[in-house]
């Protein structure tokens, strides 16, 4: 930008990284669009999907009440995403940018990459065809450490339970939550580890229960970051999970992991969090993980078919090579192919405005035509009663 190198000829921006896109507006740079989440509003859904962060699931819109409530929580949803750009569009002034006023002036006309599938992570829907879902896009597998076999092995408990990522604080209460169920669990790693290394961790799970040839039940609890969810769909022949949802983003994920019946969300769990300075070892505070993981643990083979559909999913919507194929061919061919006349229509063709304009008009103009034969019919009607009593007066 302030070097005189070439600008690049292909972008591809995260959907809530700003200012990627005012950089590619000011360089007049085409550029994809990469959704590492769920679509949420991104697609223009229909009435009857929840709207975003509000708890509503696709089973229980079905009373006017709660569909009255969708819709004024989606109408919510998009005046304060109206807001934030109206706040970005003050920012891009000072750089002679246009302003944003929906989100079709970042996304309309642009490819979107977005990780996630119809059906099983999103509730199923029509989506334009600029929306490409590639499932999950994990990094390269790590390459294994050499596993020997292990004599003590057989006598660990069935049972492992990995974490994903979680404060210091919340990984130390969510331990005591587990070693209160009675279990002996196996963690591989104490710290707070990254994306690629829960999926490190599954892959060496399933490399030690073919060692040991001993079946365990592994359970992913999360606090429902996508990548780590992918890490358990895709890993292995799948895991259940309990996710503890932290953000609303988060919320709406592990709300999606249990309409599947991959695993089971909590959200209320945070509210029984104890404080830094007192013990963590109370069976009371952490009853609510105890029970989901309990629950897990028994009815095990029926989250983990689950899991192991949506990982299946994932897997054949292409990952990677999918997304890499998409860059492609917008790099060589661009997007305009698959911008659909919705798109490019102005607002009144697009809602048929002048459609029911001249419908409108066309039975304005069939009125007073009928109006107009109707009146001229009486004048004739008239004028010739008038002629005939005139005759018959002369006759008579």
């Amino acid at each position: 930008f302030y070097d005189d190198r070439p600008p690049p000829s292909l972008v591809v921006i995260d959907r809530y990284t700003f200012a990627g896109f005012d950089l590619a507006h000011k360089l007049s740079t085409k550029y994809l669009v990469h959704s590492p989440t769920l679509l949420f509003d991104m697609d223009n859904p229909p009435r009857d999907i929840p709207a975003p962060f509000h708890g509503f699931s696709s089973t229980g819109i079905s009373d006017t009440w709660t569909r009255l409530r969708n819709s004024l929580h989606r109408i919510w949803y998009r005046i304060e995403m109206t807001r934030l750009l109206k706040k970005v569009s003050l920012v891009r002034s000072k750089f002679d940018l246009p302003p944003l006023h929906t989100q079709g002036d970042l996304y309309g006309t642009n490819m979107v990459i977005s990780d996630s599938i119809i059906g099983w992570l999103e509730y199923t829907r029509s989506t334009s065809p600029l929306i490409r879902h590639v499932g999950a896009i994990l990094p390269p597998q790590l390459p294994l450490r050499e596993v020997t076999k292990d004599p003590t092995s057989e006598t660990l408990n069935n049972v492992v339970i990995v974490q994903g990522e979680f404060s210091s604080l919340e990984r130390n209460y969510l331990r005591e939550a587990i070693l209160a169920i009675s279990f002996e669990p196996l963690f591989l790693g104490e710290s707070c580890l990254g994306r690629d290394a829960l999926a490190y961790k599954l892959c060496v799970i399933e490399q030690e229960k073919e060692r040991d040839n001993v079946i365990r039940k592994v359970i992913v609890v999360t606090s429902g970051d996508l990548p780590c969810v992918y890490s358990s769909f895709v890993c292995g022949a799948g895991y259940p999970m309990l996710v503890l949802s932290m953000l609303l983003e988060q919320h709406e994920v592990g709300q999606q992991v249990e309409r599947v019946g991959a695993g089971i969300l909590l959200n209320e769990w945070r509210k029984k969090k104890p404080q830094m300075n007192s013990q963590m070892t109370s069976l009371d505070s952490s009853g609510i993980i105890v029970t989901a993981l309990q629950e897990l643990s028994s009815n095990y083979s029926m989250f983990q078919k689950q899991a192991c559909r949506v990982g299946f999913s994932l897997k054949s919507a292409g990952g990677v090579v999918h997304a890499a194929n998409l860059v492609e061919i917008v790099l060589n061919y661009g997007s305009d192919s698959f911008v659909p006349n919705s798109e490019t229509l102005p607002w009144f063709m697009y809602y048929m405005v002048d459609i029911y304009l001249l419908c409108a008009v066309s039975m304005c103009l069939l009125a007073i035509a009928l109006r107009l034969s109707w009146v001229i019919m009486l004048v004739l009607l008239n004028s010739t009663e008038s002629e005939v009593t005139s005759n018959t007066k002369k006759v008579q």
